[in-house]
């Protein structure tokens, strides 16, 4: 083992316990809860599942309703998950239902509406969401994912609903 131990000595210094100090939730999962939208990215066993599953638990504890879209199909709290066993049909067709629930929630807002039922929307393994809507050269055939991230993005918060991505990769492109 090359790097320095507790007790080495390096440089003149001796190396002493280098376990981060534990910051307490109060500091952090305000910032978590408070925000419209999360993108958690990181590699298998990062943490990506865990720090989801803390955000969805207090949103749920808030009165959110939650959609779980996941091709996995991990276990969200009992909540219904769509999409397990990879069936990216059924998440697409949710992307469409999700679509008409924010179209109907602006024509309320429009009527002056303002009090709605907060729904957290959870994404989990967002590339192989998009490939499903890429063909065997990698063109785009079917526009629901892209439609999803550009309106839900940037307009879904003004109407309650609040959308978590996990993804294992950092680049943009790939979601």
């Amino acid at each position: 083992n090359t790097q320095p131990q507790q007790g080495d000595e390096v440089e003149g210094e001796v190396i002493e316990d280098s376990a981060p100090a534990l910051i307490p939730d109060t500091e952090w999962l305000p910032w978590l809860t408070e925000l419209p939208h999360t993108m958690i990215a990181g590699a298998t066993k990062s943490g990506k599942t865990t720090l989801a599953r803390v955000e969805l638990f207090e949103r749920l504890s808030q009165g959110y309703a939650g959609v779980i879209l996941d091709p996995k199909g991990k276990d969200w709290y009992g909540l219904p998950v769509i999409g397990g066993g990879r069936e990216f049909s059924a998440i697409l067709t949710t992307l469409d239902a999700i679509h008409d629930e924010m179209a109907q929630r602006f024509k309320a807002y429009a009527e002056g509406e303002r009090n709605f039922q907060p729904i957290k929307v959870l994404v989990d393994e967002v590339p192989d969401i998009m490939d499903a809507c890429l063909d065997m050269r990698r063109r785009l055939v079917d526009g629901r994912w892209s439609r999803f991230a550009r309106q839900l993005g940037s307009l879904a918060r003004e109407i309650g609903i609040s959308v978590t991505l996990m993804t294992q990769s950092p680049l943009v492109e790939d979601i």
